[in-house]
């Protein structure tokens, strides 16, 4: 069978790609795009029909519901008469169930689809009494919903076929059918049989429970010819009763015929079992073709393909780190994609024009080429930092490593204050102050920060600073337990140049003989808190 699936392979690649195949079916399991945020193992394995075991002959799985499914489209079986099967319809396709292969069916008016043929035009039974499977169900049967339901009263039924070879869809659709005996509860629900994965989904919009009637027993579940063998989905058997409302019940056949697989990455063939375990360092495609024969004896190719995305390796916003001086702008472009969010600003373009006013990280969320999210960010530095910590003691730039600071003095006209030309700069007195700062080429000013931790001690008891003006020698005394081995002090000149720097001690002489006459500050770091006085300082005393 090898050569004939090497010689099929690209005719039946083709049929693989057709978009009729069933709600959240594919070939691959999981079903792509698999999306990984950094290479990660992971198994690849064919559909569950391939690779499933049952003594019922099938599983039976709860999949999404979906709410855009119409219930009231098709051609009208017209069930005038109550519990009645229609004429013999034909299915259009081959269907295998039960490992037999039918071309028409019969719809039963309690929500019943048989493909026992003699069924046709004959009277449909509406009392339930046993769990399915039952020889006293009805046999070769699917049940979705089988319960005692009246057309006569109110309801529509309808079939009708849709998609395209190989992957066709026959549909009977019960649409707000009421209850016999219980008019005021109606119920709606859908029976899909799927061409080539001879699959059944029994979709469930509302069904609720007729108590006074048959005990209000209903089933969702297939059985078989024999009525010994079948299956249903968990609580919904005959007993005990039950309501439900959107929800779709997925029966899948087990397969137990051979197959044969054929794995590719990236067009290179790999493997040739049912699963794959793989470990791809980059997005990578992985194909599978399945060939096997089908209850007719027919030779069935199928084939499918999905892709594992990458993001670690996937492009990232270009440029992904630049620098601009403050009132610049540079055009920031997201990977290739769709379905663009950009925070900031909010945009849902593949390129943005970024002009922050402080640096910020851009972030763009999207859909990459093969359906998988994408989150991608970006920083964008603004030249030069202007922000200002403001500690007990100083004031710091945040820009660190500037080409150049100055410090001004925003209470006198911006004056720069001499000598304040560091990161960090301590206030000589109480008042506002900037940092013009220069960086990469960018130059811009701070706003203004007021420094209040600082106290003038001209009238404050516990520092005696004396005599004032003085000829030379300052004579200082701080109180008992206000000094430690953290105080100094600091004489600033009227140009804002620090003079004199040094430890301070609770009594001391300071020589300032060596300075020219003016007026001066010292500035005290006195634990946690800063003090600060004026003096004069005459030489010819």
């Amino acid at each position: 069978m090898r050569k004939i699936v090497l010689f099929l392979c690209s005719v039946m690649l083709f049929i693989g790609v057709l978009r009729g195949q069933p709600q959240n079916i594919s070939l691959i399991q999981p079903e792509g795009p698999i999306c990984l945020s950094s290479p990660t193992p992971i198994t690849l394995s064919a559909f569950d029909m391939f690779n499933c075991s049952s003594p019922d002959g099938y599983i039976v799985q709860s999949i999404p519901y979906d709410t855009l499914i119409l219930f009231n489209q098709g051609t009208s079986l017209n069930f005038i008469a109550d519990d009645i099967y229609s004429t013999l319809l034909p299915i259009f396709f081959n269907f295998c169930f039960y490992d037999i292969s039918y071309d028409s069916l019969v719809v039963g008016s309690n929500g019943i689809v048989s493909f026992n043929k003699q069924y046709a035009n004959q009277y449909c039974p509406w009392s339930i009494t046993d769990d399915c499977p039952s020889h006293t169900l009805p046999r070769n049967s699917i049940f979705g919903v089988y319960h005692d339901i009246d057309f006569a009263q109110c309801g529509q039924a309808k079939y009708k076929i849709e998609g395209t070879a190989p992957f066709r869809k026959f549909i009977v659709s019960m649409n707000d059918v009421c209850h016999y005996s219980c008019s005021s509860l109606s119920s709606t629900h859908q029976i899909v049989l799927y061409e080539t994965y001879n699959i059944v989904d029994v979709t469930v919009k509302e069904k609720p429970i007729c108590a006074i009637w048959n005990a209000g027993r209903s089933i969702i579940g297939i059985q078989d010819t024999t009525g010994l063998v079948g299956i249903t989905p968990p609580n919904r058997n005959t007993n005990p009763t039950w309501q439900a409302t959107n929800e779709t019940w997925r029966f899948i056949p087990c397969f137990t015929n051979s197959a044969e697989y054929e794995w590719y990455e990236n067009g290179i063939f790999i493997s040739d079992s049912s699963a794959i375990q793989v470990l791809p360092t980059q997005t990578t495609t992985y194909s599978l073709i399945v060939s096997f024969f089908d209850c007719n004896g027919q030779l069935i190719i199928l084939a499918d393909s999905c892709v594992v995305s990458i993001q670690s390796t996937y492009d990232q916003i270009t440029p992904n780190h630049s620098e601009i001086c403050r009132g610049d702008s540079v055009i920031l472009t997201a990977p290739l994609g769709s379905d663009y969010l950009w925070s900031p600003p909010t945009s849902n373009t593949q390129t943005i024009v970024a002009k922050p006013t402080e640096s910020t990280v851009y972030s763009v969320t999207l859909t990459d080429p093969y359906g998988c999210t994408l989150i991608s960010n970006a920083t964008v530095d603004v030249n030069p930092d202007v922000n200002i910590t403001l500690t007990s003691q100083s004031l710091i730039s945040n820009q660190v490593s500037a080409d150049s600071y100055q410090w001004i003095d925003c209470d006198n006209n911006f004056n720069p204050l001499p000598g304040q030309v560091f990161q960090e700069f301590f206030p000589p007195y109480y008042g506002s102050f900037a940092v013009i700062v220069e960086y990469n080429g960018c130059v811009d000013t701070s706003d203004c920060v007021l420094f209040t931790n600082i106290i003038d001690f001209e009238n404050f008891e516990k520092i005696l600073l004396y005599p004032n003006p003085t000829n030379g020698t300052l004579f200082i005394k701080i109180y008992p337990n206000m000094v430690n081995d953290l105080c100094e002090y600091q004489i600033i000149n009227s140009k804002g140049s620090t003079v004199l720097y040094a430890k301070l001690l609770p009594e001391q002489n300071i020589d300032i003989s060596f300075l020219e006459q003016g007026l001066y500050i010292i500035r005290i770091q006195l634990k946690d808190k800063v003090y600060y006085n004026k003096f004069v300082l005459i030489n010819d005393f």
